[in-house]
């Protein structure tokens, strides 16, 4: 007799698990990766506008001087730390997003 009463309780959980927060999570999520995608745009537009100023600027130095910065990789170095760091910034503040709705 206990036995269908137990199932019963279940299916109303699942459906109020169903009905009311697995739609908040979702939303929130959609919430955190939306802020986290539009800082990844915005920041990696400006890492690339400070690579073009970069390379602007070193083509007028002597061909001596821009063969050390083509040889040593310099340039190609500044691009991996600007990726980086626009890797790092989306990713924390796509958490801080998720951390900012889910935790109080």
């Amino acid at each position: 007799m206990p036995l269908p009463l137990v199932g019963a309780a279940v299916a109303g959980m699942a459906s109020l698990v169903a009905r009311y927060v697995i739609p908040f999570l979702v939303v929130k999520m959609l919430l955190a990766l939306g802020i986290g995608i539009a800082v990844y745009i915005g920041i990696d537009t400006l890492s690339d506008q400070i690579v073009s100023e970069v390379r602007s600027s070193v083509t007028g130095l002597s061909g001596d001087a821009l063969a050390w910065f083509s040889a040593f990789g310099v340039l190609d170095a500044i691009e991996i730390m600007l990726a980086a760091h626009v890797t790092g910034l989306s990713i924390k503040f796509a958490a801080g997003g998720i951390k900012r709705w889910f935790i109080k």
